[in-house]
């Protein structure tokens, strides 16, 4: 499977991705954050999904494809 990252809006966006992710096989592997913009970025890698940190997700570079929602 390809990396994925994906920046969001709000919560119900990160859950329409997490739906997405899951259809395409990818587990979620993550729990959610209780501090800042939890649900603002996720990620996807070999088999896994799961929110990151801003400064993480920004790290992953050219590493991951980054995504949008229609």
């Amino acid at each position: 499977m390809n990396n994925y990252k994906i920046k969001l809006n709000n919560e119900a966006e990160s859950r329409e991705a997490q739906d997405l992710f899951e259809q395409l096989g990818f587990t979620w592997a993550g729990d959610h954050p209780e501090n800042g913009d939890w649900y603002s970025h996720l990620y996807a890698e070999k088999s896994s999904c799961c929110h990151l940190p801003i400064y993480v997700w920004n790290g992953l570079g050219d590493k991951f494809q980054a995504l949008t929602l229609p």
